[in-house]
């Protein structure tokens, strides 16, 4: 029931009509009978923003509990929605989303707001964490940790040493064991 405002059905303006019936209930000029009728209608919502942002969580949520991660290929569409883009929206519009909105996204696991910055520093504590229980910095190439391809995380710091920034740099050389030749 989230009909564009420009949707036509045949030659009914349908998103309009649509739009002006949510228009005249906030207007209070709906009839309980008009209402009831529209609220029989699936998937019906008076607030047709909020509406599409709920549909487009669930699709999110729905992603993460099927594949355990939070990592959405670009073009991936779930029940009908782009969620590389959404998702991508969400974070751009990160100040400006409500704070109950904001608190759904950060209960997803494993989501991120700057997902190449929080991403990096994910990687070192997964980095920090096989350290502490291997009791070395040798992370082989094809190993992962909790789903993250870290010994190809490790290889690419290594050959980005000139690239990265210095604090980046510093962490690294903090990592008991680290070495800049593999």
């Amino acid at each position: 029931a989230l009909v564009p405002t420009s949707h036509t059905e045949g030659w009914i303006p349908l998103g309009e009509w649509v739009s002006t019936q949510r228009d005249s209930r906030s207007k209070g000029t709906l009839t309980p009978q008009r209402i009831d009728l529209l609220e029989s209608v699936p998937e019906w919502a008076w607030e047709a923003r909020g509406a599409k942002w709920a549909r487009s969580y669930a699709a999110l949520k729905k992603y993460v509990d099927r594949s355990g991660d939070i990592r959405i290929p670009v073009g991936c569409v779930e029940d009908g929605v782009n969620l590389y883009s959404w998702a991508n929206e969400q974070r751009a519009q990160r100040d400006s989303l409500p704070s109950s909105r904001r608190a759904q996204l950060e209960a997803l696991p494993g989501w991120l707001w700057q997902v190449k910055r929080d991403a990096w520093e994910r990687n070192l504590g997964l980095l920090l964490d096989f350290v502490a229980r291997e009791g070395h910095a040798s992370v082989p190439y094809r190993h992962e940790e909790r789903g993250v391809p870290l010994g190809q995380w490790v290889k690419a710091q290594r050959s980005l040493k000139t690239e990265l920034p210095d604090d980046r740099r510093a962490k690294l050389d903090a990592v008991p064991g680290w070495t800049w030749e593999s």
